[in-house]
């Protein structure tokens, strides 16, 4: 199917023109986000622990036995909450935006004479980012009925190149075009495209950041995926449209947002835990 720009986006695209349209060679946001465990909810891994263990929760609740002057419940809402038997639900969206607002914790840190390793450090701040602000583009495939084929190529160029390219700053992308979500922060790209009158064929491959990792894992596993897609232009050269092509009509990206800040969740949303207070992980990490 071959999309129109309306609204915003002409507004947008009309301004920039894309110039240059295609950056030469591979392009690498200067913040580049860390690997981290995804911490799938069927597992219940950051409120459950080994016989030998606690889990990450375990020790915030030892850290912080009382929050907002009530018993701290964090792992006992975590159980209530986030214990689904989807196969693919899971903290993949706190992850990915933790590995791009935060540093990477690297190293055993103390707090009250607790340890809390690299997977403790990972998995309270990946919970603490389940909820954020940010910009969303692209509308979620719920199923039967909803625009497969969105969110479109020439949106997609544009937010790699607006962001990664000038901002220098991740986006973050739901790699699956199905219902399924899957977040993967994405940190660099390169094109190439050949060019026959009003069409523009372009081959991009985007590095993504992993997350199928070691809970404790340091640095930055990446993943590559290729796109194919065709851009359509008027006789100035301004994009007009665009349809994906070959492989990338089933596989392709289903939504992308960029977080920019963490909140506090809702009394009534269930995305994050709210006995677990990024202040108090601050506090507790030494985060600036």
């Amino acid at each position: 199917m071959r999309s129109k720009m309306t609204g915003l986006l002409v507004f947008i695209f009309l301004l920039t023109a894309f110039a240059p349209l295609f950056p030469a060679g591979e392009v690498v946001s200067k913040v580049v986000p860390w690997s981290g465990w995804w911490w799938p909810r069927k597992k219940c891994q950051l409120a459950k622990a080994g016989w030998l263990s606690k889990s990450p929760l375990d020790k915030y609740e030892m850290a912080f036995p009382t929050v907002d002057g009530k018993k701290n419940m964090a792992v006992d809402w975590e159980k209530k909450y986030h214990s689904t038997r989807k196969s693919w639900h899971g903290h993949c969206n706190g992850w990915s935006a933790a590995s791009i607002m935060e540093k990477e914790p690297v190293k055993i840190k103390k707090y009250k004479g607790i340890e809390f390793g690299v997977s403790d450090q990972k998995g309270l701040l990946t919970e603490s980012f389940m909820v954020t602000r940010y910009h969303f583009f692209g509308t979620r495939y719920n199923g039967r009925g909803d625009n497969f084929d969105d969110i479109y190529p020439h949106v997609f160029q544009y937010l790699l190149m607006e962001n990664i390219q000038k901002k220098g700053i991740p986006i973050v992308m739901d790699m699956s075009a199905d219902e399924s979500v899957w977040n993967y922060p994405v940190y660099a790209y390169k094109m190439d495209s050949k060019s026959k009158g009003n069409k523009v064929k372009v081959k991009l491959r985007i590095w993504a950041c992993d997350d199928n990792v070691d809970m404790n894992f340091v640095g930055t596993q990446y993943l590559t995926k290729d796109y194919t897609y065709t851009l359509f232009m008027d006789d100035s050269g301004t994009i007009t449209g665009s349809e994906w092509t070959g492989r990338s009509k089933k596989d392709h990206p289903d939504f992308v947002w960029i977080p920019y800040k963490n909140i506090p969740p809702h009394e009534e949303d269930s995305d994050e835990n709210p006995w677990v207070k990024y202040p108090l992980l601050k506090k507790m990490f030494k985060l600036k």
